[in-house]
């Protein structure tokens, strides 16, 4: 315990010795004129930070104030951009508005234009259904069948075995890989045989003029048959005289040769101008490829009519039965 006291006192001393010190410069006039300057030092540093603290602050001012501009200005651009988007909004809205909302006056005046439509269609059906029930009734509206033997498509419905292979209709054949040869070749020995009918002479040479870009047939070949189909449109044939009709047939499918035979298409014009003049050849040839359109557009229409709507299927029926009528009468 007298150590802690010892100790106490011991502090005591050297601070009332700091005292006593600082005392003594304090009275010593040098001193005091030093710690003025520092004083003054002091006030003129204090100074110094007050001023660099003002100028710190103002331009912490104006930069938080470029801020809150830019801040504003973005604000503003934000709702300008807000205001048009509603505008444009709005303006999506009216126009949606208007579009759905078409007055019913509207949506009826078409409907009442559709069931027109309808109603002119179903007459216009109604009166081809008529022309073409008078037509099955007046004409055969069946084409002329194809042999599968020797390619003729020349065989009318009625035939039942081919003009001029005598093959029966809808019978079926292998022909190979030398399909035209022989086709051709079977027409060319038909063509020539001096006992077969004019008409069926004409057929066969007809079909074999299909074969017009095969190769294996011979030029002096041409000219054979085109003699021959020369000879049948002046009417003569082996000192037997063709009928107009056959002639004038004879005629324009001469006249079909012009990307061929531009000599022969020459002679086929000048036949049947001749035969036009002369008798009733030419009418009777135009007359049958009316017909032959005719049953063509009618084959066409069959295909259409076959199972597609409710309308084909009814005008079907009729055309079928106008067909079965002509061929009761007929028999």
């Amino acid at each position: 315990m007298l150590a802690s006291f010892q100790k106490t006192e011991a502090l005591l001393k050297a601070q009332v010795a700091a005292l006593e010190e600082r005392t003594a410069k304090l009275e010593n006039p040098q001193n005091v004129e030093e710690l003025g300057k520092e004083v003054r030092d002091l006030e003129s540093r204090v100074e110094a930070l007050r001023q660099e603290n003002a100028r710190l602050r103002a331009a912490n001012e104006a930069r938080l104030t470029g801020e809150a501009k830019d801040l504003l200005g973005e604000l503003n651009l934000t709702e300008a951009a807000l205001r048009r988007a509603q505008h444009d909004n709005f303006a999506l809205q009216m126009q949606i508005e208007s579009q759905c909302t078409t007055p019913l006056a509207i949506l009826n005046e078409e409907l009442d234009l559709k069931a027109k439509d309808i109603q002119a269609m179903d007459k216009f059906m109604e009166m081809l259904s008529d022309m073409l029930e008078w037509l099955l009734k007046q004409f055969s509206m069946v084409r002329p069948w194809r042999c599968e033997l020797c390619n003729c498509c020349t065989n009318p419905d009625a035939s039942q075995a081919c003009l001029i292979c005598k093959m029966e209709r809808g019978g079926t054949t292998d022909k190979g890989g030398a399909a035209a040869y022989f086709e051709f070749r079977l027409h060319q020995e038909f063509i020539f045989e001096s006992e077969s009918p004019i008409k069926a002479i004409l057929a066969a040479i007809q079909t074999s003029l299909q074969y017009k870009t095969e190769r294996f047939i011979q030029q002096s070949e041409w000219d054979d048959i085109i003699e021959k189909l020369q000879a049948i449109a002046a009417g003569q044939r082996d000192g037997h005289r063709s009928d107009e009709e056959t002639q004038a047939d004879a005629a324009y499918t001469l006249f079909k040769l012009s990307d061929f035979n531009a000599l022969a298409s020459q002679s086929g014009r000048s036949a049947l101008q001749a035969l036009g003049h002369a008798g009733n050849g030419v009418r009777k040839l135009c007359r049958r490829k009316r017909l032959e359109r005719m049953q063509e557009s009618y084959a066409h229409l069959l295909e259409q009519c076959n199972g597609n709507t409710a309308q084909g299927k009814e005008l079907l029926s009729r055309l079928k039965k106008a067909q079965e009528m002509r061929r009761s009468t007929s028999t």
